[in-house]
């Protein structure tokens, strides 16, 4: 997707307004929203929309992530009485991410037990991003039917696929609308985050290995093909670009290894086989696509999760996080991703009438249908790449 032009910013995202005017008569007064997610601008006016839809503040709990929250946005929302936990913020370079967030989610669900089950609610929606918040709400006890998630990556859902959980799950993730329209607007934005942080280390790439060939990773890829050489990886044996033998001998050609799987692709050891030079970048959630902790340990603690880390003559950009959050924060969350937040909205309406026994539960194709129509025509520059 190349978004050529952009309207200017409006109070209210258009796909939100649309949707809270067509559900302008859904009641969210008992409803507890429990939510981990970026705290970023969309996010705050989804937040926003919610309220407009008679979401009472009281009824509202957010938590983020280091590396994807905006320190000067949390504060306003903290300054407005919105209940953002602390942790949002929290980081310590010599442990992994997915440890330290396990152990924050764990807290701020404790802290908020009592408040999120009492007694009024009809409904308890759960808004998550890699099946942390899900899975310690489930682990609570037992099965109580107002509650409900919501997953918004593929990992998460690939977990969630595989647990046995007290509640079911809407599947934003894998939804038709997200996986072939963000996915591709994503990569264009996050090979632009890219270079700026290779021109900063004046670094410039001459061969790329890319693990990880699913709806992202293919779109990187396309995006990168005209500028050097890439070569594909995936561990699943049906989706080979690029055979095992060969692997080990591109990984120690490659001076840019990028990382779209999901999980961990390289260990320390296959870190060190790379050139002299080699820059690895994530685009995964959290820091676990490299072995992050093994180039940041050396080092004294970071004062932040955006540094690019320099350990046996290699480079870990952004410590290890997803190389497409910076701290340019309003260029990390451009208007062009409401859609993934209108299809978030859908599903917390979806979540506050449902009532069925289905696990997990899809999105209505025809309802990501009109919004993708209408979001093409809010932008009418933006062109979905083959």
């Amino acid at each position: 997707m190349i978004p050529l032009e952009e309207p200017a910013k409006t109070e209210e995202l258009f796909l939100l307004s649309y949707l809270r005017a067509k559900y302008a008569s859904i009641d969210m007064q008992y409803t507890y929203i429990v939510a981990a997610q970026h705290i970023n601008q969309s996010t705050y006016q989804l937040i926003n929309t919610l309220f407009r839809l008679g979401l009472e503040k009281k009824h509202l709990s957010l938590i983020g992530k280091c590396y994807s929250t905006d320190p000067a946005l949390y504060d306003t929302m903290r300054e407005e009485g919105i209940d953002v936990s602390s942790f949002s913020l929290a980081f310590s370079s010599h442990e992994s991410f997915d440890a330290q967030y396990q152990k924050y989610i764990k807290a701020f669900v404790t802290e908020r037990w009592r408040k999120i089950r009492k007694k009024g609610l009809h409904k308890i929606v759960i808004l998550d991003e890699g099946n942390f918040l899900i899975r310690e709400m489930s682990n609570r006890g037992p099965a109580d039917p107002r509650f409900i998630g919501i997953e918004h990556t593929s990992c998460g859902m690939l977990d969630i696929q595989s647990s046995r959980l007290s509640f079911p799950v809407i599947n934003v993730a894998r939804s038709y609308a997200k996986l072939h329209y963000e996915a591709p607007l994503v990569a264009h934005y996050a090979t632009r985050a890219l270079f700026d942080q290779l021109d900063a280390l004046s670094i410039t790439p001459q061969k790329c290995l890319l693990i990880g060939r699913g709806y992202l990773g293919e779109s990187v890829a396309q995006n990168l093909q005209d500028l050097f050489p890439v070569s594909i990886f995936d561990q699943k044996q049906d989706r080979h670009f690029l055979k095992k033998k060969a692997f080990l001998s591109c990984l120690k050609e490659s001076d840019l290894v990028l990382g779209c799987t999901g999980s961990r692709s390289l260990s320390a050891k296959e870190m060190i086989l790379a050139k002299k030079g080699a820059v690895f970048a994530s685009l995964s959630i959290s820091d676990r696509e490299f072995d992050s902790l093994y180039f940041r340990q050396p080092h004294p603690p970071l004062s932040s999760c955006h540094e690019a880390v320099f350990f046996h003559d290699r480079w870990l950009l952004n410590a290890g996080f997803p190389w497409n959050f910076t701290q340019k924060f309003e260029e990390n969350d451009r208007e062009e991703f409401q859609l993934t937040r209108a299809l978030t909205l859908l599903g917390v309406i979806i979540a506050v009438g449902y009532y069925g026994r289905t696990q997990i539960v899809e999105l209505p194709l025809d309802e990501q249908a009109i919004l993708v129509k209408k979001w093409q025509k809010i932008f009418p520059n933006i062109v979905q790449e083959a």
